[in-house]
């Protein structure tokens, strides 16, 4: 199976929502600070699956957390 492939649609101060670009699911992830005061990704995650698609946006979950982390590093989102 190819790699999965994501876009970034939106990045806020609060939070930041990804979409995969092969399958149409959509993510959003809340900035939160953990207990050492670094904002971080929140472990909670909102999913809207593209009922078209081949696979649940669950599927993908992993893939869509890195690929935002990643973003919301390279935009100083989280620490």
């Amino acid at each position: 199976m190819p790699e999965p492939s994501f876009t970034v649609e939106s990045c806020s101060d609060a939070e930041i929502k990804v979409a995969h670009s092969g399958e149409g699911h959509r993510y959003t992830f809340s900035f939160t600070t953990d207990n050492k005061a670094r904002r971080i990704l929140s472990p909670a995650i909102n999913c809207r699956d593209n009922d078209k698609a081949a696979h649940s946006a669950g599927h993908f979950v992993k893939e869509a957390r890195q690929f935002a982390e990643t973003e919301a590093h390279k935009r100083e989102k989280i620490d």
